[in-house]
Formats: structure tokens, sequence, C-alpha cells
């Protein structure tokens, strides 16, 4: 699913706050449907695809489908989000136009609201007076279009897995023993400080934030120079494989530098989160775990000593929504 606020503060970024949506409707045959403006209207006799501003707070496409409803009197298609169009509008203002597309059959009516007067069905490379950014989308889809197995990103994304990433860090204390949380809501669980991650962050951002509300410490500040290397330690992709998470699963480990016994003081728990935290050396951690989590745990512990990045495939599903520790084991000579 496309996360339409992430392209709409990518937008903002830019200095582009202005947003519309614009459609390509395609027929069976591969013309392109193109609609006149009324004499009454700004840029009165232009031909365009259907499109128009955004609402206030309107999700993108809703306003799609609301345009092309009034524009065309055509509803309930399924709209691909394709790419966006910048240009400048008539008021010399930036404008970010979020462009989908549609196929209907050859011969669907077609009902004009009064900002237009005619319409046509046009072949891509023979359109009607229109304006060079939307004939430049419509070029670049159907050149798009002509190659085999190509789809629009909205329809090609729910083809593909979709995990759930998580970031969380490896926290040690001055005689390297291993940080852990017992988790609330499964307390057979020892848990890194980390997350899930939310829409507009990377990996490394969660476990900043996560960090901060789980152990009450910003890393950053209490680690500036471990942290500021942003070293990752290990990452795991573990396939869907249960009822109770059916999506796959990325995640990253970062090392989290050392606390000293005064910021180990300083640690506060979120009792909604973890009731407890301790920290282990390898071989004590054993006691608290079962021993699949525990071989787990000593892969990332050989990759933090190592100091090369592990990777490894889990095919078994997260016990929980939080980093648990999930790493397949490495070949014991491994480093």
């Amino acid at each position: 699913m496309i996360d339409f606020n992430v392209l709409i503060r990518l937008a903002a970024d830019k200095g582009i706050e202005h947003l519309g949506v614009g459609i390509v409707v395609r027929n069976a045959s591969g013309q392109v449907l193109m609609i006149r403006r009324a004499p009454h209207d700004v840029l009165p006799g232009l031909w365009e695809y259907p499109g128009g501003a955004l609402e206030d707070d309107e999700p993108v496409p809703a306003g799609a489908a609301r345009e092309l409803a009034e524009e065309t009197g055509l509803t309930g298609l399924a709209l691909d989000y394709v790419r966006h169009l910048d240009y400048t509008s008539q008021r010399g203002l930036p404008v970010r136009q979020f462009v989908f597309t549609t196929v209907v059959p050859d011969g669907t009516p077609v009902a004009l609201s009064p900002e237009h007067d005619a319409h046509q069905w046009a072949r891509p490379g023979r359109l009607p007076q229109t304006d060079d950014g939307q004939r430049a989308v419509i070029e670049w889809l159907t050149g798009r279009l002509a190659v085999p197995g190509w789809r629009p990103v909205g329809g090609y994304l729910t083809t593909i897995a979709r995990p759930s990433t998580y970031g969380c860090f490896l926290v040690t204390d001055p005689q390297g023993r291993a940080l852990g949380m017992r988790s609330t809501i499964n307390p057979d669980v020892w848990n890194f400080p980390g997350g899930n991650v939310e829409n507009g962050e990377t990996p490394f951002a969660t476990a900043l934030r996560e960090a901060k509300e789980e152990i009450g410490l910003d890393l950053a500040a209490e680690n500036p120079e471990a942290v500021a290397r942003r070293r990752l330690v290990a990452v795991l992709h573990q396939q869907a494989g249960s009822e109770d998470y059916p999506v796959p699963v990325c995640g990253y480990v970062f090392d989290g530098g050392t606390l000293t016994p005064e910021q180990q003081a300083r640690i506060r728990l979120d009792p909604a989160e973890h009731t407890e935290w301790r920290f282990e050396t390898a071989y004590d951690w054993r006691a608290h775990m079962d021993p699949d989590r525990y071989r787990r745990l000593l892969q990332i512990l050989r990759a933090h000593r190592c100091g090369t990045p592990s990777t490894s495939n889990g095919r078994s599903p997260p016990t929980t929504s939080r980093a648990s520790w999930s790493w397949s084991p490495i070949p014991p000579d491994a480093c």
C-alpha cells in the first residue's frame, strides 16, 4: 500500500504545498480519454486527462476517484498510482499532481461536467492540443506499458511481499554484558531496546525513538560517539509463517554503545511494554531463554565482537511485534 502522506511530505520538503490528481483513462484498444475545457473555463479549448485539485484533508486516492466521477461520470474503477507531475499553475504556484491510471472497455459512455464540452479517445501518439506536462506523462506511461510485464507501481505493490520492519540497539555494560528487557506481553521473551518502524522513519531513527521510550534514555546523547557511527550489527529477514504473524519481517540491529553504572541507574522502563531489565553475559543469558533463542543471541554477540554485520533468513516469525533476538545461528568457527 502506498503511503501518500509520505509523498505529500516529500512534496512539502521541495516547497510544493498545492496538490492535485490526474487520471489517465485507457480503453481496451490503447486509446486515452481526453476531455476539452469549456469556453467559460480557465484555458478554454485545452484538452486534458481528467483531474483537479485535492480538497482539504482529502485522501489522495479518494480525490482521484472524486475528480474522475465529477468530470467523466466514471465510477467504481480500480485506480493504480503511476507517478507524479510537477508544474506551475496559472497563478504561478508550484503544484504536484499525483497521476493514476485505469482501463475501461471500448465504448464506455462518458458523462462530462459543465467544466468540459467535449471528449475523445485519442491514440497516445496523436493527442489533441494539450500541455507539455500531460503529453509527457501519457508518452511515459505508454512507453512503460509497452514493456512486457511492467505494471504501474500502485498495482505492482499488491503483488510483492511487504514486510514489517523494526530497528533496535544492542547495548552493553562496561563488562561487555548485553542488555535485555522482559516483555510484558510475553514474559518468556527478552527484547533489545527498539520496535517497529513507523511511516517515514528509517530503522535507525526507529531504534533511537523506541529506546528513549522504552528505557528513558536518549542513546544519541548518552553514547554520542558509538551511536553516531550507526554501526549495523545484524540484519534479519523472516518469511511469513504463522497464523498470528502473516507478513514477512525485516529487522535491523545497531550498536547502541555501553552504559555506565550511572547511566544504568537512570533507566526507566515503560511498564506497558517491559517489566524488568538486566545485563547478562552470553553464558548467563542461556538460563533466560530457550535454546533456539540462545543460539540466535550468540550470533548477534559474535557479529558485534567481529565487527562484521550478520545476516540471516529465519523462517519462524517473531512472537511479538517487538525485536526479540530471533536470529539463526552462524557456524561456530565464524570470526
